[in-house]
């Protein structure tokens, strides 16, 4: 049988980045592409107790076990499958140390492993999920421009491991990217409730293959730019009851977004209601039905064909699309549209009453005000304030959040506190990620235009 395209592109890549061929097992290696796992199998499997996502779309390539250690707890009949997205280098050391290191382990070159830039501070936890749909989410494994010499076609490629996890070793949560806020199913097998897995057992967590998902870049129409490599389990934190708390804007730098492709259409959604847009990630299109939605400007979408998860807004004074990365956008902060012709800046929230999305075209929305929903079939009030920490946003129903008063950050894997004021002068908002403001006391505004002296009185 002549062996996948994808096998041979796959080895040719790993060649490149110098993967330990010593440590595989290529007894293992497979391919799920559509010719090579057909539509007609099943989709999930009951392994150890709990589900198993097969991995459509990605190539497998086998790693060696300690098969003595595998053999003695039974690994392969009783341990659960599970996946864990990364990049290429962190894969290569994670199979060179035969496990997941977690945050502050010494790894064989002596080097202190530290919770990376953009991850939720102390969480000192592996995370890995049944489902490759959750691990291929782009703020958990990394992608990569690839030329074959054997082709010379140019592919994207992403990485995630393949593992075997004890099934009493981890705590099973939901998923923390904001896809129940925004009612987005990232997988039809596993619920967003039960998506994500976290231990601190590392010995129970066993990597026997790396998967690479292989997309030839010619069948892509654009390419979203990304400004930033985003991290492993860079988390967006879902909180279901909000407790007293607000959100934060951050007033450092704020992050770009991606680039919308040339081919979306953005239609007018008093004469229509559907969309067709061209998924910037692997460029299949994907016909949008928004007749239920709030507001047919704003709109969040999972591909049909990659299952990236992106938010879609239209600018509020040109109407052009801007896209998002889902986990990457954050409600509240100022954006500025990306499409020459306008260059605007803009924010948006969500009512956490009614889910309705609200723009503002003049950016003057103020954080930890109390707002009224504009939606006639709404109209209730709230505040909304964004953690410093990790960006997340806190919402308070019926105006129960006081300004200046410490509040603790509603997501779980957050929880630090912080307070924030608005300047009495010019009516921004100034946040203290260290607590030391006290009520009462004069303190000045940190904005150039403004520096003036005000109190906030308890």
């Amino acid at each position: 049988m002549t062996e996948c395209d994808n096998l041979q592109i796959g080895k040719e890549f790993l060649a490149s980045q110098n993967w330990p061929f010593t440590l595989c097992n290529p007894g293992f290696d497979r391919c799920y592409c559509n010719r090579c796992y057909l539509s007609t199998y099943r989709d999930v499997y009951s392994i150890g107790g709990h589900p198993y996502v097969i991995p459509r779309g990605w190539t497998r390539f086998g790693i060696r076990v300690d098969e003595p250690f595998a053999k003695h707890h039974d690994v392969w009949r009783t341990w659960a499958n599970c996946y864990h997205g990364t990049s290429i280098e962190r894969a290569k050391s994670i199979v060179e140390h035969r496990q997941l290191l977690l945050p502050r382990d010494i790894t064989l070159d002596g080097k202190t492993l530290e919770i990376r830039a953009g991850h939720i501070p102390e969480e000192m936890y592996l995370f890995t999920t049944p489902t490759i749909r959750y691990a291929a989410l782009s703020c958990y494994t990394q992608s990569y421009i690839f030329t074959s010499s054997k082709t010379n076609k140019r592919y994207k490629i992403k990485v995630a491991l393949q593992c075997k996890q004890k099934q009493d070793s981890f705590t099973v949560q939901g998923e923390t990217v904001g896809a129940r806020r925004r009612q987005v199913t990232i997988c039809p097998h596993i619920p967003n409730e039960q998506i994500e897995w976290k231990t601190q057992q590392r010995s129970a967590v066993m990597p026997y293959a790396l998967l690479l998902q292989i997309i030839p870049e010619e069948e892509k129409s654009t390419k979203i730019p990304e400004h930033t490599k985003v991290p492993e389990h860079t988390k967006l934190p879902e909180h279901t009851k909000l407790p007293e708390h607000t959100k934060v804007p951050e007033h450092t730098k704020v992050p770009e977004h991606t680039k919308p492709s040339e081919h979306t259409k953005v239609l007018d959604p008093t004469k229509k209601k559907s969309r067709q847009v061209t998924c910037p990630q692997c460029s299949q299109t994907n016909v949008l039905d928004y007749g239920n939605s709030k507001d047919a400007n704003v709109i969040t979408w999972a591909c049909k064909a990659c299952k990236t998860v992106f938010r879609q807004f239209n600018c509020p004074d040109c109407s052009g699309a801007n896209i998002w990365k889902d986990a990457e956008y954050k409600e509240g902060r100022v954006y500025t549209c990306i499409h020459k012709n306008c260059k605007k800046k803009f924010q948006q929230i969500s009512c956490p009453h009614c889910a309705g999305a609200i723009m503002w075209s003049d950016v003057d929305y103020k954080q930890g005000k109390l707002f009224t929903c504009p939606y006639e079939n709404c109209k209730k009030t709230f505040q909304q304030v964004n953690c410093p920490h990790c960006h997340g946003s806190n919402t308070w129903n019926n105006g129960t959040y006081k300004e200046g008063r410490i509040n603790t950050c509603a997501y779980s894997n957050c929880k630090k506190t912080f307070q924030q004021v608005n300047c009495t002068h010019c009516a921004r908002s100034i946040v203290w990620k260290d607590t030391t403001y006290s009520l009462g006391t004069p303190a000045i505004c940190p904005y150039e235009d403004c520096k003036k002296t005000f109190t906030i009185n308890p």
